[in-house]
């Protein structure tokens, strides 16, 4: 029995797979000659040294000399044009009108109270002694003579102890103070004064309207005693003497001695 042949269709009927075998076989042997060929030659064109370019040194430049000369003036340089400004619109004009405010009213307040100037204290430097008057009204003459007397009653017992607790009846400033004064440095002695005299002569020399000047002159029989036995210190030596006195009106219309003036020796009247 034949085993069946396979075939291959074509063009050209059925032929079996592997007729024409060496046509086929040659052409492939040519195509692989030929690129081994070509390999081989192109690998030889590489190999072979590029011819070099031959490059000439380069010439040396000549400097071009620049003379020097006056430098070219600036040109001018164009003024500007003056560009015209259009002249600004007319701004309307607004009255203002007054703006009410309130009325402000002055606060009365209090006048402040108004210090009491403190009283000037006289002193010997105004001379006051010296003032004489032919015009002395005899009723107010009594009035301050009478004050005299109670000025020798209150200071009289004053003396003998010391005691100013009544001096303010009789003294106005400043011969308060200075008898306090007194009576404080003698109380510190121990040593207080009988007071004896005899007054002999009163005139009222001059009145005002709330002064009035007194001379008087008397015989002064005084001596020192001690405080604490009361005995007398030493022996009285009787002197004549002479003092003014300035007399003040009190707040309350008393006459009050403010100011005392001694003498050695009596006036000539």
């Amino acid at each position: 029995m034949q085993t069946p042949t396979p075939t291959r269709a074509g063009p050209g009927g059925d032929q079996p797979i592997g007729s024409g075998g060496p046509r086929w076989g040659l052409a492939a042997l040519i195509v692989v000659l030929g690129l081994v060929v070509f390999l081989s030659v192109t690998r030889w064109f590489l190999a072979q040294p590029v011819p070099g370019r031959a490059i000439s040194p380069p010439r040396p430049t000549a400097a071009a000399t620049i003379a020097l000369g006056p430098a070219p003036a600036p040109a001018p340089t164009p003024a500007p044009t003056a560009v015209p400004v259009a002249a600004p619109a007319s701004v309307p004009t607004v009255t203002l009108r007054p703006v009410e405010t309130t009325t402000l009213q002055a606060v009365r307040t209090a006048p402040p109270a108004t210090a009491a100037a403190p009283t000037p204290v006289p002193t010997l430097a105004e001379e006051w002694w010296t003032r004489t008057s032919n015009q002395v009204d005899p009723a107010q003459a009594q009035l301050v003579l009478a004050a005299l007397d109670r000025y020798w009653a209150v200071l009289t017992p004053a003396w003998r102890n010391l005691d100013t607790s009544h001096l303010n009846e009789v003294l106005g400033e400043p011969d308060l103070s200075q008898q306090v004064a007194i009576f404080a440095a003698r109380r510190a002695d121990g040593k207080g004064l009988q007071v004896v005299v005899d007054r002999t002569y009163q005139q009222v020399r001059d009145i005002r309207v709330d002064q009035a000047v007194v001379y008087e002159e008397y015989l002064n029989r005084g001596v020192e005693i001690d405080l604490k036995t009361g005995e007398a210190v030493g022996e009285p030596s009787p002197k004549l003497l002479a003092a003014s006195y300035l007399f003040r009106k009190s707040t309350s219309g008393q006459w009050k001695v403010a100011e005392v003036a001694n003498y050695d020796s009596p006036q000539v009247h």
